[in-house]
């Protein structure tokens, strides 16, 4: 038996074509059947092609930019808040210059990004992250300095109290 919908031909007892899912007709009893048999030709079901592929969505310029501005954002952060408390003012100057530097190519991967009508998260986070290590290194920074004043007198008056 051929379904008349696909033309797939299904076994006798089928009530349902196992290709379509279509009912299939019962087949007439040999008593209603016309004396000169025809050959029939099955119904060629009609080819729509469906697109399995995804969306193609436009590559993103900023995407490169993004990912350092968010990797230097948190170099910058983590790095910058340990060495500028252990080293001083030498310490934070290189974890500044990452946070600057991941400021800067935030705005660019947004910019760039945003042109496209994209929306570049990792640019947005480093760009965060960025402006947050920048503040945490200059408190680090000022703290050191302020405290440094303060045990460099401090050591100033001791040690010319413990010689005098």
């Amino acid at each position: 038996m051929f379904c008349k919908n696909c033309g797939q031909e299904s076994t006798d007892n089928s009530r349902f074509c196992h290709f379509c899912g279509t009912e299939l007709a019962p087949e007439s009893t040999p008593a209603e059947e016309p004396t000169a048999q025809k050959a029939e030709t099955p119904i060629q079901p009609e080819v729509n092609p469906v697109n399995y592929s995804a969306p193609i969505t436009p590559a993103d310029p900023g995407a490169g930019l993004g990912t350092a501005a968010f990797i230097l954002g948190i170099v910058g952060l983590s790095v910058g808040a340990i060495c500028s408390c252990l080293f001083a003012t030498l310490g934070g100057i290189l974890p500044l210059a990452c946070a600057i530097v991941a400021v800067v190519l935030g705005i660019n991967a947004k910019k760039k990004s945003a042109a496209v009508g994209l929306e570049n998260k990792k640019a947005k986070i480093g760009l965060i992250l960025g402006v947050i290590a920048i503040a945490v290194i200059v408190v680090f920074i000022a703290l050191n300095g302020i405290l440094g004043a303060i045990m460099g007198s401090w050591l100033a008056t001791t040690s010319y109290d413990l010689y005098y």
